[in-house]
């Protein structure tokens, strides 16, 4: 476990922390409220695609924007689904609310929700995801192989 809520520690601290993750062996990582902003969350994505042991996520309000978000979601994917050749820790919680990803991660998020067999948890809450994330999603909980049994996407912009 790391926990490191509430310690402001920018586009620098995530950097530190993705070049960790590759070696270490946290089974959860928390993160919320540090303003790792979308430089700090793009470096951040290399090191999770690199990591093979965390099934908790906390990115809760680290004002990742639509390209990190999307390179986090997609680090996170199984192999061949969208992460690459070395994605997927066995992430079974994923917390990523208030960053304002919007529609930019898309189709990662169906793969994630889609082919992720261990992701039980995704809370996307607060990220101005559109109609076409809402579209996305709903092809993800489709499919067979989905194991997702609580998603949090209020606060968003999911009007028909």
């Amino acid at each position: 476990w790391l926990t490191l809520r509430h310690y402001r520690l920018g586009p620098a601290g995530g950097a530190a922390l993705a070049r960790l993750l590759p070696s270490v062996g946290w089974r959860s990582l928390i993160l919320a409220d540090n303003f790792i902003g979308e430089s700090g969350g793009a470096v951040l994505s290399v090191g999770l695609s690199r990591n093979r042991a965390l099934t908790e996520l906390d990115l809760t309000g680290n004002r990742l924007g639509p390209k990190a978000g999307a390179m986090i979601v997609a680090a996170l994917c199984p192999p061949g689904g969208g992460g690459g050749a070395l994605a997927a820790a066995p992430i079974r919680t994923l917390r990523c609310g208030g960053n304002a990803i919007g529609d930019g991660a898309t189709e990662t998020l169906r793969t994630l929700v889609a082919e992720s067999p261990h992701l039980q948890t995704l809370i996307m809450r607060d990220n101005l995801l559109g109609k076409a994330s809402a579209h996305a999603l709903a092809r993800g909980l489709c499919a067979p192989s989905c194991a997702l049994t609580e998603l949090d996407v209020s606060w968003n912009l999911l009007r028909p």
